[in-house]
């Protein structure tokens, strides 16, 4: 009943004033006004000082719904999956009552209450509710049995304790959950059912003390006779057929449940013939009989895949087409008695009875799945047979298809890899292109062909990487004549405007592929084609200073008449950006081999550096500026250097005369400070050591072999002998090579070697 102002509910043993309308169930439950079916990802923020909702209780259905009972102050409630709201129960009523779907029944979910601070939403820490209690077999409040020990068996929270109390109070089992990682564990107990009727609780206990209860499962004794499955058929089309007996006078119909599917058959004489649809291989059916006192005691069968039989001749392939309405006519030849059959994977897509030669038509409901074809007898296949996949032209018909002449792209799906092929009805081929995609997947192509004005009867081949075919066969075209052409219009240069490029660049729009020609009075300036009914192109040489007036020629494909529009423009060329030579300055004193040259000029023009008889750098200006170092050592004198500058678009070069002196800084000589002159070293690799210029190479050397190298760093270098030196008096020359191209310098160092 709906209470619509403020009474004083009784519930979970708390007196709740309500003051929103609400309803009262048949159980006695509160249900608020139902939340919005439509979950919201939550935004607020986490706010410590909220106290968290208190569930007292979780009742659970036998199809894994779940209500929460439990009090909140004056709080919204929500459930959480991760940061989404499932389900929610509206603040200001102390208490909440909510409702969760079965589609949550194997998912984590939390709790939390919400309410709004300052004007921002803020909600408390999570309480992690219970996974679902699930029990084997219990999909509604009534389940058969039969008499004896049975076995109980389910999901629940790891940890949990499950207890089963029949109605007068007696305890059926009690079992603990075990501990886990994993949220959700199975259980299984066993418990001693009597012939007679019962009326079950289940309840789990969690470690945080929340009761999850699954009530009032009535369980009746099975007194219908267990059907027995004698053998297992398969039909033309995949089904399966289960033959059987079953006893018992008042058995009526035995019925196999496979997930939520049920099929029935009647008992006759005490035999069946069960049909079950093949698309459920792989499954387990639960074959039970029923009569006036109930259901019997299921026993499962396995709706297996039909084995191969190496002994069974495979059917052969004559012809694949494939129809524009996406169905598959497969014409072939069988090679031994059975029905052909048309799979994807293990599951039967279509089948047929042939009589020698066949041919059969598949709906377009499996054509873009990978169908293979086998010979079938008593539940038995051949080696499959594979069919390309479907091959596919988009916007295609089988009725007379129009187009408009010119270039036509066309595009569908082929077998990844395969190549598909475009004939006229003459033979002449239009394209050939391969599609892509994964391999053995189905995979994409697009093609262009011309088409003239008139009809055309094409047909479309697919050919596999492994050489199966399927075609697509005398597909009509007829051209629309009366369809108009695009005309030609120029956007670019505008008429009468002014460019200052020496290369304009023409634009506008047009029909598809069709021709464009840019003309003046004596010569062809540029020339392209209009491609998504747009066109573009520059000028095909520099175009001086002056006045112009040009005609754009426009031919269409398909033999169309040409059009063409004029149009005039004025050409004032930009001024370009000037050299200037900003280093080395005029008549400096340069200290590096290698001077960088640098300055400014045109952007993307050319910079040469040379001298009377060759060039020394070269690079582009870039953002207005260039720099680059000369390609070899200059020596120590006096140069006289030229720079010429080549702008983009034509403009003439420019050069620029640089003067300097190269005076090369001095090199640090190279100094052996160890061993010293004379020494007497007892280590049989010694290890040399010294000073000399940056980066210079250093190498050690006797009369006939180098003794050690290394480089100048920080202006020292070190290094040990490569090998072991006898003992003895010795003579060695160490050498620098300096980088930049100085001259290389000797040294000379004598030392004792008396190694113990």
């Amino acid at each position: 009943m709906a209470i619509p102002r403020t009474a004083h509910l009784t519930t979970l043993g708390v007196v709740i004033a309500v003051g929103l309308s609400c309803t009262i169930g048949a159980s006695g439950a509160v249900a608020a006004p139902a939340p919005s079916p439509t979950t919201r990802v939550s935004s607020t923020v986490t706010d410590a000082s909220i106290p968290a909702p208190v569930v007292q209780r979780i009742d659970t259905e036998a199809n894994g719904t779940q209500r929460m009972l439990g009090t909140a102050n004056s709080d919204r409630v929500e459930v959480l999956d991760g940061d989404t709201v499932v389900s929610a129960w509206p603040a200001g009523m102390g208490f909440f009552s909510i409702a969760v779907g079965e589609r949550y029944r194997d998912t984590e979910l939390t709790i939390v209450a919400e309410r709004t601070v300052d004007g921002t939403a803020r909600r408390s820490e999570p309480v992690v509710l219970p996974r679902t209690l699930q029990v084997d077999g219990v999909d509604t409040k009534l389940t058969s049995f039969t008499p004896g020990q049975h076995e109980f068996s389910g999901t629940a929270t790891a940890g949990a304790t499950i207890t089963a109390t029949d109605v007068d109070g007696t305890e059926l089992f009690r079992a603990e959950v075990p501990s886990s990682r994993a949220a959700s564990v199975r259980w299984s107990a066993d418990a001693d059912l009597g012939d007679t009727s019962h009326t079950i609780t289940f309840t789990q206990t969690t470690p945080s003390g929340i009761p999850t209860v699954l009530a009032d499962v009535r369980y009746l004794p099975s007194v219908a006779a267990v059907p027995t499955v004698d053998d297992i058929d398969r039909g033309v089309r995949g089904e399966y057929f289960l033959r059987g007996s079953v006893g018992g006078e008042g058995t009526r119909t035995v019925v196999a449940t496979v997930g939520e599917d049920r099929y029935t058959a009647d008992v006759r004489d005490g035999a069946f013939l069960l049909t079950v649809p093949g698309s459920h291989v792989g499954a387990t059916a639960q074959v039970a009989s029923e009569s006036d006192d109930g259901p019997s005691k299921s026993t499962p069968v396995e709706l297996i895949a039909a084995p191969e039989d190496a002994d069974i001749a495979a059917p052969t392939v004559r012809d694949v087409f494939n129809l524009p309405n996406g169905e598959i006519l497969v014409t072939g030849d069988a090679h031994a008695p059975g029905a052909i059959w048309f799979l994807h994977g293990d599951r039967v897509v279509a089948g047929t009875n042939p009589d020698g030669g066949f041919s059969y038509q598949i709906g377009s409901d499996s054509t873009d799945q990978q169908i293979d074809m086998a010979t079938m007898q008593f539940g038995k296949i051949s080696e499959r047979t594979a069919l390309p996949r479907l091959l596919s032209v988009d916007g295609v018909t089988d009725h007379e298809n129009s187009f408009v002449p010119g270039t036509q792209t066309f595009t569908g799906r082929a077998e990844a890899g395969a190549t598909v092929t475009a004939r006229d009805a003459d033979g002449t081929e239009l394209f050939s292109v391969e599609a892509s995609g994964a391999k053995a997947g189905v995979g994409s192509w697009s093609a262009q062909a011309d088409l003239s004005a008139g009809s055309h009867e094409l047909t479309f081949t697919q050919t596999t990487r492994d050489g199966r075919t399927s075609v697509m066969q005398d597909i009509g075209f007829t051209s629309d004549d009366e369809a108009p052409v695009a005309p030609v219009v120029v956007t670019g240069p505008t008429e009468g405007s002014t460019v200052t490029s020496k290369r304009p660049v023409f634009q506008g729009t047009g029909a598809e592929g069709a021709t464009i020609v840019v003309k003046g009075s004596s010569r062809q300036v540029a020339t392209t084609t209009v491609v998504d009914g747009k066109w573009s192109v520059p000028a095909d040489f520099d175009l001086g200073n002056g006045d112009y007036r040009l005609w754009v020629t426009q031919t269409p494909t398909g033999g169309a008449e040409p059009t063409t529009v004029e149009m005039s423009f004025t050409v004032r060329h930009a001024a370009v950006a000037p050299l200037v030579v900003t280093g080395p300055t005029e008549g400096s004193t340069v200290t590096s081999k290698r001077p960088v040259f640098e300055g400014t000029g045109a952007e993307g023009a050319t910079i040469v550096v040379k001298g009377s008889s060759r060039q020394v750098a070269t690079t582009t200006v870039e953002d207005g500026t260039w720099s680059v170092p000369a390609d070899f050592d200059l020596g120590d004198g006096d140069y006289r250097l030229w720079v010429t500058q080549t702008p983009t678009g034509g403009a003439e070069p420019t050069t620029a005369e640089v003067t300097f002196t190269v005076r090369h800084a001095a090199v640090a000589p190279v100094v052996v400070t160890a061993p010293a002159e004379g020494a007497t070293v007892t280590s049989k690799r010694p290890v040399f050591e010294g000073t000399g210029a940056e980066g210079a190479l250093i190498v050690v050397k006797g009369l006939s072999r180098q003794v050690a190298t290394t480089t100048v760093e920080d202006g020292t270098w070190s290094v040990p002998a490569d090998f072991d030196l006898g003992n003895g008096d010795y003579r060695l020359w160490t050498t620098q090579t300096p980088t930049g191209g100085a001259a290389p310098t000797t040294v000379e160092v004598t030392f004792r070697v008396a190694a113990g």
